[in-house]
């Protein structure tokens, strides 16, 4: 195309027209300029045929959009505009379909108090700058830690206050842990007991209307213990509530625990009633070791109730105003080598109208083992009781070498109870031999009504009977002896038997030794029996 016409050669580059009158000369047009003029007229449409002709057109006069459509055809390649990305060739750009497919996969996917931009909003806080705070925050965040404390949380519950995991004292005293037995059994209680627990004891005196210990799954891992070397150094002492009432020391519904080195203290009074020092009930085990419990002065001493079982070897009792010990209801007690001192043959204590006014009067006795119940009392003494041992209603009393003294009844067998009283003679495992005895009572044995005593070796010192089976009872006595009985040694009566086998030789100073005689029925169909040596 031909350069840019140049301008006409005024001082304004523009055309003027000429004025005659004022004498004024129009522009002078030149041949050279109006030759170029025609030239560059020539030249634009030159390039613009050039145009059409190239878009396949020819130049036709008659119409006005040949340059137009040369134009549109250069630029799209066709005679309209495309409508889509891929009309104008590209490839990688996203589509209508393809935004709002996106979209609403992500509006589906979320909650629907979170599907548009405001409530993402609302729900960040409105925070422009998000992730700066998050990561503000994660910067105060708790280092890894193996242990609450290691994380700064002093609220929250331990493993140890849900458990016991190693071997654990609890001190129980002035100025320890724990103020009493109670406050230290019931820190246990929820707690999974996965090795054993001591609840020791300070010396002392301490004051307690009762202690209840129950409710402890684990109670086999728990010992409590006192002063086992002497256990009048760690005294319970009983005092009355504001009925007037103590309970001793309750075991109840736990198993397998060791309660050694107490001296429980009671008190039956007008003033203050002991019901019990011990007591160990329903289907409780507890055991002490030998020679570390002494009961002293309540209602009853020891009592093991309602299928329980108490092994209390060489429990000391004395001062109880009636039962020293009772085992009732089905339980099981081992007391060997125990020693109960009552308060006399015919001491008795009016039951305060507090207590039951319907209760009769107590009387100072040893051990009852009755209502189907069991116990182990070998080698044991009682003295200066009311009754001594006494096993009735299908109970079974095991009292091998056992000995009462000044007593009513020294041993009694009723109602299907069965006392075994018998002795041995000397062997590696009884050196000097033993025999059970019953001394200065008004019976030394006595079974009745379905009772029977078997009292091989047995012996009776100054009684006025020794021996009386009577009212179906039996007893079988041989091989022991009578001894200055003021009315009979050995006596049978209303269809009961008693067999006196090998008893003569080591009776004497009895008023009568035998009734009926030997061998020769009487007294209402009884018998006492002698074996007759060929």
């Amino acid at each position: 195309m031909q350069d840019t016409l140049k301008p006409v050669l005024t001082d304004d580059s523009l055309f003027h027209d000429g004025n005659p009158a004022s004498g004024t000369p129009g522009t002078v047009v030149s041949a050279d300029w109006l030759n170029n003029a025609q030239a560059a007229i020539q030249s634009t449409q030159q390039e613009v045929l050039t145009v059409i002709k190239n878009n396949g057109q020819n130049a036709d006069p008659t119409r006005k959009d040949q340059l137009l459509q040369a134009v549109q055809n250069i630029a799209w390649g066709s005679a309209q505009r495309p409508s889509t990305l891929a009309g104008y060739g590209i490839a990688d750009g996203a589509s209508k379909t393809d935004l709002k497919t996106a979209i609403d996969g992500v509006v589906a996917g979320a909650p629907g108090a979170l599907n548009t931009l405001q409530e993402l909003a609302a729900a960040l806080g409105n925070d422009s700058n998000y992730a700066a705070s998050v990561t503000k925050l994660l910067s105060g965040k708790a280092d890894k830690a193996s242990t609450l404390a290691g994380y700064g949380i002093v609220d929250a519950m331990k493993a140890s206050d849900w458990g016991v995991q190693g071997y654990t004292t609890l001190q129980v005293g002035p100025g320890k842990a724990f103020a009493s037995i109670q406050d230290a059994w019931n820190s246990l209680i929820g707690k999974v007991l996965q090795a054993d627990v001591l609840i020791q004891v300070a010396d002392g005196q301490y004051a307690t209307s009762g202690i209840w210990l129950n409710n402890q799954p684990f109670a086999s891992r728990i010992r409590i213990q006192g002063n086992t070397a002497n256990p009048s150094a760690c005294k319970i002492v009983l005092t009355p509530d504001a009925n007037k009432l103590s309970n001793g020391v309750v075991f109840s519904r736990v198993s397998g625990v060791n309660f050694s080195g107490f001296h429980i203290v009671g008190e039956a009074s007008a003033n203050h009633w002991s019901y019990r020092c011990l007591r160990v009930e329903e289907a409780a085990v507890v055991y002490s070791d030998p020679g570390t419990i002494v009961l002293e002065g309540a209602a009853a001493g020891l009592e093991v109730d309602q299928n329980a079982s108490g092994n209390f070897v060489k429990i000391r009792i004395s001062g109880i105003k009636g039962w020293a010990a009772s085992i009732i209801g089905g339980a099981h007690a081992i007391l060997h080598n125990c020693a109960i001192t009552g308060l006399g043959i015919n001491v008795s204590t009016t039951t305060p109208a507090f207590v039951n006014p319907d209760m009769p009067s107590l009387m100072s006795s040893g051990l009852q083992c009755v209502e189907g119940s069991k116990a182990w009392l070998s080698v044991s003494s009682i003295s200066n009781v009311f009754q001594g041992c006494v096993s009735a209603s299908n109970s079974y009393l095991w009292a091998d070498g056992t000995a009462v003294d000044q007593a009513t009844n020294a041993f009694q067998a009723e109602w299907g109870g069965l006392i075994w009283n018998s002795g041995a003679n000397p062997s590696p495992a009884v050196p000097n031999g033993r025999r059970g005895k019953a001394s200065n009572a008004d019976i030394g044995y006595l079974a009745g009504r379905g009772g029977t005593i078997y009292a091989y070796m047995a012996t009776a010192d100054n009684c006025n009977c020794g021996f009386y089976a009577v009212y179906s009872g039996a007893i079988y006595a041989a091989n022991g002896w009578s001894r200055n009985s003021k009315k009979v040694g050995y006596c049978a009566d209303g269809l009961a038997w008693l067999d006196a086998s090998g008893t003569q030789a080591g009776s004497y100073g009895c008023t009568q030794l035998y009734d009926p005689a030997p061998n020769t029925p009487g007294n209402s169909g009884a018998y006492v029996y002698q074996k007759i040596t060929p």
